[in-house]
């Protein structure tokens, strides 16, 4: 399933990033583009062009509790990536049209 989260025009409307995993079955059947606030790291394309525009540490886990935020927090080093970059108006999307998957070596079948 392709890992597709958060509603871009709730972030839009409210300001608040989420990153809910976005329900893609039936782009998915229909080889949609879907928008979203953050994708894995599995399978991406980044234009490095972004890498130029965003001041680094690009990627970090973070894990923790932090008042000033509203509590706890556990965010992949890919999720701080995007959120990162959507803060600083870049945009994200998936495209249902691509097929990735994950090869046995030992078998090779593709999951």
């Amino acid at each position: 399933m392709p890992q597709c989260y958060g509603d871009p025009e709730e972030f839009r409307r409210t300001g608040v990033m989420e990153f809910r995993p976005r329900n893609v079955v039936e782009a998915l059947q229909c080889g949609h583009i879907v928008e979203c606030n953050g994708v894995a790291m599995g399978c991406t394309l980044w234009r490095t062009d972004l890498f130029r525009r965003l001041p680094p540490p690009w990627f970090v886990t973070v894990a923790g509790w932090f008042p000033e935020q509203g509590g706890a927090m556990a965010m992949t080093q890919d999720l701080y990536f995007c959120k990162k970059a959507r803060e600083a108006g870049r945009t994200f999307a998936v495209d249902m049209r691509v097929k990735v998957g994950h090869i046995d070596p030992g078998t090779g079948i593709v999951y």
